[in-house]
């Protein structure tokens, strides 16, 4: 019977089910999930002409996507830069993507936009930062002028569009972690 579940929703999901359930009966403290969605406008690919083979393409799609932390993130860097020469600039957005997601996924952030240099950035209910410490944030002088918390809980300033603007975001994001 558990192999039709795991047939019908996939092995990784059955796992994180299964951990997840185990968790609650042990009454351990479980972390809610946070699907995330990032709509940020930078390509964020691996072109064709750097990784010719598809299936290496998947692959290291599929490697990226599942780093862990920034170690892992930095050794997918270093192999990409041997294997196939320096990364161009849609690969290198790839990886700090992959990296402003996990940040994202950590704070329990649902959304995360960027439109003309303005990042809106909506929490889960559930989220580990706290109100005051988003005021505060706003208040900061690290971001620039009209940053603001509205009062349905969506933060927004602006970031320019400058290369490297991606790691600038996360560290930002980072700044919120309690």
């Amino acid at each position: 019977e558990q192999h039709g579940h795991i047939n019908a929703i996939g092995f990784d999901l059955y796992t994180q089910m299964l951990e997840r359930t185990i968790r609650e009966l042990k009454g351990e403290a479980v972390v809610p999930e946070a699907r995330v969605t990032l709509n940020l406008g930078v390509d964020i690919r691996i072109p064709a002409d750097y990784i010719a083979d598809e299936r290496q393409r998947l692959r290291m799609y599929k490697n990226i996507a599942s780093a862990a932390d920034e170690a892992e993130r930095r050794k997918l860097r270093q192999e990409l830069a041997d294997r196939y020469g320096p990364l161009p600039r849609s690969l290198v957005n790839l990886l700090e993507y992959a990296a402003l997601k996990a940040v994202c996924e950590r704070l329990l952030i649902h959304t995360l936009e960027q439109r003309q240099g303005e990042v809106s950035v909506r929490f889960h209910p559930q989220t580990p930062v706290a109100a005051a410490r988003l005021v505060e944030f706003v208040r900061s002088w690290e971001i620039s002028a009209g940053a603001q918390l509205t009062p349905t809980g969506i933060l927004r300033f602006r970031v320019p569009r400058a290369e490297g603007w991606l790691s600038e975001l996360r560290k930002l994001l980072l700044s919120l972690v309690p």
